[in-house]
């Protein structure tokens, strides 16, 4: 087979299966919904951490766990869901449109959560340092 002709389907038959799995979902992250589903999404990963408060960032893509086994956060990936207790302390970083987090978890390196409002974001990172101090202090 001509090298030619072989790259050409090799190069079709990744666009197939590239577009054969972005069409299901659409393509896009799907918003996490009301607090009852991102309740849900947090028990399912952490079940014996009952919730104390939920915040959802302004894209609903984010949300910020207050539990009784401390801050935790749950995400949109595609049409899944990832909920993640914060066990070691994040670095934690201002952007443009909110803050970025790098909670030292190799399975989430970086979260980056779209906040518009400051006084949300200082919330969100008191929340999150709280954890900071109360392991370390």
């Amino acid at each position: 087979m001509p090298l030619s002709i072989m790259l050409a389907t090799i190069v079709l038959g990744f666009g197939a299966i590239y577009l054969a799995l972005r069409r299901p979902t659409g393509g896009g992250i799907r918003p996490l919904g009301d607090d009852a589903a991102v309740g849900r999404a947090w028990l399912r990963e952490n079940p014996d951490c009952a919730i104390q408060a939920i915040l959802v960032a302004d894209d609903r893509e984010t949300a910020l766990v207050r539990s009784s086994c401390g801050p935790g956060l749950v995400w949109s990936i595609g049409e899944h869901t990832v909920a993640r207790l914060i066990l070691t302390p994040p670095r934690i970083r201002h952007t443009a449109t909110g803050m970025r987090v790098r909670p030292g978890d190799f399975a989430a390196p970086r979260i980056d959560i779209r906040l518009a409002d400051p006084h949300i974001t200082a919330q969100w990172i008191a929340i999150l340092r709280h954890t900071q101090e109360t392991k370390n202090g």
